[in-house]
């Protein structure tokens, strides 16, 4: 079976939780980037769970066609436009509360 591509959008507590929980609990998943406007959130975490990706700016994600669903985990002020523009870019959505 093809894993599907994710990508994470948010670096913090919750976006570090659910890109350990596809690293180690979701076999056919893979974590291909994640992005945070803190750059070194980003890093670390794609260093503790091997994420090939690091972005500053969260567009180049949404640009990327080897990932199919985003995890948005950002700020709730900031979803409604992430979930509009992720869905522009035809990703499938999983949006923190």
């Amino acid at each position: 079976m093809e894993k599907v591509g994710i990508g994470i959008i948010g670096a913090g507590r919750i976006g570090s939780l659910h890109a350990r929980n596809i690293a180690n609990e979701v076999p056919n998943g893979k974590v291909l980037a994640i992005a945070d406007i803190f750059e070194n959130s980003a890093k670390k975490v794609a260093e503790e769970v091997g994420i090939p990706h690091v972005y500053k700016d969260y567009r180049y994600i949404l640009d990327n066609k080897d990932i199919d669903a985003v995890f948005i985990c950002t700020s709730t002020d900031t979803h409604a436009k992430l979930i509009k523009e992720a869905s522009d870019a035809k990703k499938d959505i999983f949006c923190e509360k």
